[in-house]
């Protein structure tokens, strides 16, 4: 209503890019990791190594994945948009990336550690707090806000999940990167097909 059809649409893509390019940068880690999670359940020294290589390699691939949005932030707004008036919003949206992957690696922890409940809690206050804090954006700054209502979202998500993944006990082994790199390398053998699919 407060956009419009123009708004509205301006949002949708501005999302899509958003989605894409966190797929894509994500590599399946999100994915992959619950999987490793799970599996080293009772394995405390797994279990550890396993949450370490699941947040560095998050971290790493969001600021990848942000930097290179950035950088190709011209091509992508010629080819969405059909020109590079949008150029500035596109690189903008690589922050939206780095949110999303971090805010994934938390609610990956969540879900690997079948912590559903905090997992749930975690899907309700961030969409709460993220449509009130998009609409109160939008309201204010009109379309100049519609960028800020997509980046908002993930920025939430990442300090809820943070808050709650906060709460499980942390990791006490010693970092061993050597296990962490294969760790990394199974991640990325389930995680890449998940990606292509």
């Amino acid at each position: 209503v407060l956009l419009g059809p123009a708004g509205v649409g301006l949002m949708g893509l501005y999302q899509t890019i958003l989605g894409l390019g966190s797929t894509l940068a994500g590599c399946g880690i999100g994915n992959s990791g619950v999987r490793q999670l799970a599996a080293s359940a009772g394995e405390e020294a797994t279990l550890a190594i396993v949450r370490r290589a699941l947040w560095l390699a998050n971290l790493v691939l969001g600021v990848g994945g942000m930097v290179i949005l950035w950088l190709l932030r011209e091509p992508v707004a010629q080819w969405v948009f059909g020109d590079t008036a949008h150029a500035g919003e596109v690189g903008w949206l690589g922050l939206g990336v780095f949110f999303t992957l971090i805010a994934g690696s938390q609610t990956a922890l969540l879900q690997g550690l079948r912590r559903i409940g905090d997992l749930a809690r975690v899907n309700v206050i961030s969409a709460f707090f993220a449509a009130a804090a998009g609409i109160a954006l939008v309201y204010l700054l009109g379309q100049a806000g519609v960028l800020w209502f997509v980046l908002v979202a993930p920025a939430i998500s990442v300090l809820v999940a943070s808050h709650y993944a906060a709460r499980l006990p942390r990791p006490q082994t010693p970092r061993d990167w050597q296990a962490i790199s294969q760790q990394w390398q199974a991640m990325l053998k389930l995680g890449i097909p998940f990606m292509v699919a």
